[in-house]
């Protein structure tokens, strides 16, 4: 698929244009799925204790990322 937006690469702004770009991330997802941010990289956690888990609260969060991602599209 296409990139049609995004952080231009190989300047010195960079870093600070991703953190800019991805820094409402954790706060979209909420509090049910644990959202880690560390210099380019993403993690998305959460303690399942069963298939409900696995099945309702953790693919929520894939859900809310995959909403987040198409909004930033939309915007670019």
């Amino acid at each position: 698929m296409p990139v049609i937006g995004g952080i231009p690469q190989g300047s010195v702004l960079d870093p600070l244009l991703f953190v800019i770009y991805i820094n409402d991330l954790p706060e979209y997802m909420g509090d049910n799925v644990e959202c880690d941010l560390f210099a380019d990289d993403a993690k998305l956690s959460k303690h399942v204790r069963g298939t409900a888990d696995a099945a309702g609260i953790l693919q929520l969060g894939f859900n809310r990322l995959f909403d987040w991602t198409s909004n930033l599209a939309i915007i670019a």
